[in-house]
């Protein structure tokens, strides 16, 4: 392959990365400063968005493990803190920290009897275990409310600092400054973490599971650890997500959700530490632009046929294609080298 071609496909890349990362940019600023409430509401479902993607994306991006029991995860989460706060009395934030802690523990109980299973068939369980959430939380009308979903969620309360109120996220405005400050530092633990030693066993368990056991990797640790890590971040998203709506219903935690949060990880770029939130800015405001052309019914539809074309143009995701455009500088760097996933 010549010189010429080479950076014609390299051009081609730039171009199919760099302009939608540059438009979901633009777009969050856009939001925090020209649209009022509606979009710091959309600022908060993006945040939020993101923070599942970030889940799937330490699970299956990082150590290469397809859980589809995220979004019962992040019921769990939400549920905790609901009830919590409405059955226990708790204060709204000590229910958010709680909400991460249930999000760890129950993925670690809903992986552990099936670690050892690999491919379709972790994934098929994994399945199961989130739609036996869904199922129990509409079932149970004496704690969770069944069908009729739970109510009465207080929302986050007032942070005073020397008399003066910070942040109250009662208001849009606050809410979406919580939120995208959740989302920041759990982006920044997980870049930090891959480049630990702990992310070193979830790349070697991703790409091989015997070599990494011959250099002293032990893979079921592996994946467990990411199975966690994952599981704190879908219940801190489900905590953010009751004291924003202060209402659950079972429906909002079922398979498709995790179809939609799996699909914003791999539009965005799996493996890459910002493609979750350009994946969930992407496919949010896509869903809400459908929303407000009243195509509410032809929503999924066009939905999966932007995510297929999506995928067709950018296999690697739009920060993936971004990496691969931009190799980094270095001295003796081949123009044929790509960037690894970090």
């Amino acid at each position: 392959m010549n010189t010429a071609t080479l950076v014609h496909q390299r051009r081609h890349r730039l171009l199919v990365a760099v302009v939608p990362l540059a438009l979901t940019l633009a777009a969050w600023a856009y939001l925090f400063t020209g649209m009022g409430d509606y979009g710091y509401t959309l600022i908060i479902l993006i945040a939020i968005n993101a923070l599942m993607a970030t889940s799937f994306n330490v699970v299956l991006g990082r150590a290469g493990q397809l859980s589809l029991a995220q979004a019962g995860v992040m019921g769990a989460g939400a549920y905790a803190t609901g009830l919590l706060i409405v059955r226990g009395g708790y204060a709204p934030w000590p229910a958010l920290v709680a909400a991460v802690l249930v999000g760890m523990v129950f993925a670690a109980l809903t992986a552990l009897p099936v670690l050892h299973l690999k491919g379709l068939y972790f994934a098929i369980t994994t399945f199961a275990a989130g739609e036996l959430v869904v199922i129990y939380l509409g079932i149970d009308e004496a704690l969770t409310g069944g069908g009729m979903g739970l109510t009465g969620i207080a929302p986050l309360s007032p942070v005073h600092l020397g008399g003066r109120t910070l942040l109250d996220p009662l208001f849009p405005r606050d809410m979406a400054i919580v939120t995208s400050l959740a989302l920041m530092l759990v982006t920044v633990l997980v870049a930090l973490l891959a480049r630990l030693r702990v992310g070193a066993t979830w790349t070697a368990t991703k790409d091989d599971e015997t070599l990494a056991a011959s250099l002293g990797v032990t893979p079921y640790r592996a994946k467990l650890t990411a199975i966690i890590v994952s599981g704190g971040i879908a219940g801190l998203a489900g905590g953010l997500y009751a004291t924003y709506l202060q209402y659950l219903q079972p429906s909002q935690f079922d398979s498709w959700q995790s179809i939609m949060f799996l699909s914003m990880a791999v539009v965005g770029g799996l493996g890459r530490t910002y493609g979750p939130l350009a994946g969930a800015a992407l496919l949010t405001l896509l869903s809400e632009w459908l929303r407000d052309l009243h195509l509410n019914d032809a929503a999924f539809i066009l939905s999966g046929l932007a995510l297929i074309a999506i995928v067709l143009v950018a296999p690697r995701g739009i920060v993936g294609e971004l990496a691969r455009a931009v190799p980094r500088l270095r001295p003796g760097a081949s123009p044929r080298e790509e960037v690894r996933p970090r």
